[in-house]
């Protein structure tokens, strides 16, 4: 059985914001998070595949995004 964590629209949104940040950079450091997030949920790649470097850039990227409602 699999579990669904994302809404068909929320991975939409994931796949909007990955496809307007490519190749953003933000102080000088490339912005990955949505990439990976995505690639890992759409099973692209595994979680072992992303060295621990990216996935603590990802970390403090997702960290620092301010969402206004």
């Amino acid at each position: 059985m699999t579990t669904i964590y994302f809404s068909d629209e929320e991975i939409q949104e994931l796949e909007e914001f990955k496809d307007g940040t490519l190749g953003t950079s933000v102080d000088g450091e490339e912005l990955i998070c949505f990439r990976i997030l995505h690639d890992l949920i759409q099973g692209r790649i595994e979680s072992a595949e992303v060295s621990r470097t990216e996935l603590l850039k990802s970390y403090v990227q997702l960290k620092g995004i301010k969402v206004s409602l």
